[in-house]
């Protein structure tokens, strides 16, 4: 992973990165397992709201300048209405974890770190903010699925 450089950027420093992030994660969700094409625009409207969270952070991968896989982290109760709502029936005060978000990678640098590195980063800064603990959501798909592509490895 030597080539690849790992960067954690926060508040205004993400702004001239939101346009790359928001193609990567486009692309990266639009495969399996996610299966997810958003509507133009939406990846750089919810990316900016971690650029608004005074804690939240995004971990880059770039390969160069390019950015070939990225990150999200902000404390929980900086997060979405949605996040907060389904963190709020584990009976565990919000207050005191911090919400990982997505990471994405692009499919010809996986198996190289990066999740290691990302999860790395994102446990990093939680600590820095005085987090007690770390909560993520995962997309859960049929092992039968027949839109699984059959190379697939987690």
């Amino acid at each position: 992973m030597a080539e690849l450089q790992i960067t954690t950027l926060r508040g205004a420093a993400l702004a001239p990165h939101l346009p790359d992030v928001a193609g990567l994660r486009s692309r990266v969700f639009a495969a399996w397992p996610y299966l997810y094409e958003a509507p133009e625009g939406a990846e750089a409207r919810y990316l900016s709201a971690y650029a608004q969270s005074p804690g939240a952070a995004v971990i880059l991968a770039r390969d160069g300048e390019v950015v070939v896989g990225a990150a999200t982290c902000q404390p929980m109760a900086e997060a979405s209405q949605t996040v907060r709502q389904g963190f709020a029936r584990t009976g565990e005060e919000p207050a005191q974890w911090c919400y990982f978000g997505e990471s994405v990678v692009l499919e010809a640098y996986r198996g190289r770190g990066l999740g290691v590195a990302f999860f790395a980063a994102r446990e990093a800064h939680a600590r820095a903010l005085g987090l007690a603990g770390t909560a993520f959501c995962a997309v859960v798909r049929n092992q039968n699925d027949p839109r699984r592509p059959v190379d697939y490895t987690a």
